[in-house]
């Protein structure tokens, strides 16, 4: 069993963009557990997600609900242990669906040990490139 190993109130992500620079769509609405609010990027070939857990953890899946038509379809899972690890090591590459459900990213079953993760999103289901997220977990 797995459980989610972080909360809105810990957690520190970061967004390579947000649509209009915008709070309505600011990448902490991801972690609020409301449905009405998400986090929307700005159009680009690719979008980045960056997440300090704020402790190290064994990481075994990545949970994620998308708008249908705004999906993250391709891209790599990376992390590090440490704040300042260079390179992070990549972990998983991902082939998701153009879908509204949860969709999940398995890492491994045993957990990687990290503190910080970072998804890349190298495609879209959006003709720019655009990505909308309304709810992601990590589980541990």
């Amino acid at each position: 069993m797995s459980l989610v190993i972080l909360t809105s109130s810990t957690t520190k992500c970061k967004a390579s963009s947000t649509l209009n620079r915008s709070s309505q769509f600011a990448v902490k609405n991801i972690f609020d557990n409301n449905s009405d609010t998400c986090w929307n990027s700005d159009q680009g070939p690719q979008q980045i997600l960056s997440i300090d857990l704020e402790r190290v953890a064994k990481v075994k899946s990545i949970r994620v609900m998308f708008q249908g038509g705004f999906v993250g379809l391709t891209g790599t899972v990376e992390v590090a242990s440490q704040k300042n690890e260079n390179p992070f090591l990549e972990v998983s590459q991902f082939h998701l669906v153009d879908s509204n459900d949860i969709q999940t990213i398995q890492l491994n079953d045993e957990g990687i040990t990290a503190q910080f993760v970072r998804i890349n999103f190298t495609s879209s289901s959006d003709f720019y490139g655009r990505i909308t997220i309304y709810k992601l977990e990590i589980l541990g």
